[in-house]
Parts: C-alpha cells; sequence; structure tokens
C-alpha cells in the first residue's frame, strides 16, 4: 500500500476534515471539526491532582454536532507492548492513528510533490501547443500545476 492510499483509508476511518484547535489558555483546548458543528476529536481530562489524560472521540456518523460519538482515554484504547507491563506501543483509535501516520508518510507525500514537480519542470517553457505530451496530457498538467500552486501558496508549506 502506498503511502497516499494509507492517508485516504485512514482519513476514511477518522472524523472528516478540517480539523483546528480551540479553547481558552488557562481552560481546556482541543481538537475539533470547523464545520458540522463542532465535533471533537480530541480532548483532555484530569488525571490525579497534576496529571492530564488525551481523551479520544471515535467518529460516528449519527452525531452531527458536539462530542464526536464515543469517548474513549487514552488508557482504554492504549495498545501494550506486552500485557504485563504498562509500556504503550500505540493509541487503537482512527483519530490518534491518522495522525501519527500523517507524520509518518510525510516523506513519502513529499517524495510525491517532487516527483510532480519534476514532472511540471519538464513541461516546455512555452504554451507547448507543439508538443504531443502536452497536448496530450493537457487536463493532468493543469491539474498538476493548480495543486502544486495551492500547496505552495499554503502558509509554512516548505518542500
Amino acid at each position: 500500500m502506498t503511502a497516499i492510499e494509507r492517508q485516504r483509508e485512514m482519513l476514511a476511518k477518522a472524523t472528516p476534515p478540517p480539523w483546528r484547535w480551540f479553547g481558552q489558555i488557562g481552560q481546556s483546548i482541543y481538537l475539533a471539526t470547523v464545520d458540522r458543528g463542532v465535533l471533537t476529536v480530541m480532548d483532555t481530562q484530569r488525571k490525579g491532582m497534576q496529571g492530564a489524560e488525551l481523551v479520544f472521540f471515535r467518529p460516528d456518523p449519527e452525531r452531527t454536532w458536539g462530542w464526536n460519538g464515543k469517548r474513549e482515554t487514552a488508557t482504554e484504547v492504549a495498545v501494550r507492548e506486552v500485557p504485563y507491563r504498562t509500556d504503550v506501543v500505540d493509541l487503537d483509535t482512527p483519530n490518534a492513528a491518522l495522525l501519527v501516520q500523517a507524520v509518518n508518510d510525510r516523506a513519502a507525500l513529499l517524495d510525491v510533490v517532487q516527483a510532480a514537480e519534476d514532472v511540471w519542470a519538464s513541461v516546455p517553457a512555452t504554451n507547448g501547443e507543439d508538443d504531443p505530451m502536452v497536448r496530450r496530457h493537457a487536463r493532468t498538467l493543469n491539474a498538476l500545476r493548480a495543486a502544486l500552486d495551492w500547496l505552495h501558496e499554503q502558509e509554512g508549506w516548505q518542500p
């Protein structure tokens, strides 16, 4: 499975984007959807006198606002390295998996973007009307140029 296929599969299981952080300093800060109401993706809860624990919300298509389906603490979804120890190696919830895999797949996705940049750079500098490849693939190349332009416009994007 390619990085892009893995990302698409994980996106299908997780809370649909767009996401952003909400909250107030000194109070609660949480991750939620920007539209469709504010569906909570990840929050924290108090743990003991000085700690906090991540809380995830398993997507529920029936919920259109508020807490996004089943609430699960990191402890509840923790995958232990071995059953007799408390060492955690993963969190078994779609939103946590998407966060980790998005970071892990970034290098591969950047390779795809670089390959697209290389393809675009190989297109003649003229409008290419006389180039059979450009004529054959004009729509694809135009979509590629638009996608690359969009990526370059994003704040903080660094190929």
